[in-house]
């Protein structure tokens, strides 16, 4: 499980998408995930997917992606 967290332009970004990887990464581990089998980054605002213009796109740009291989 890969897990990369963003944020859109905010205070501190790299720090945040660091605590948003690490959220997910708990509960996943609480759901019964190995923590041998994650791995969690940091995006911070570097990969925007939504306009940085408007106040929906930087909400929007506040996200978490995981990604599962199998």
């Amino acid at each position: 499980v890969r897990i990369v967290a963003h944020a859109a332009q905010d205070r501190d970004n790299l720090d945040i998408s660091r605590r948003r990887a690490l959220a997910i990464a708990q509960e996943l581990r609480r759901l019964g995930v190995p923590t041998s089998r994650m791995v969690a980054e940091a995006a911070s605002d570097a990969e925007p997917i939504y306009q940085t213009s408007t106040a929906r796109g930087l909400a929007a740009n506040r996200r978490v992606e995981v990604f599962i291989d199998f």
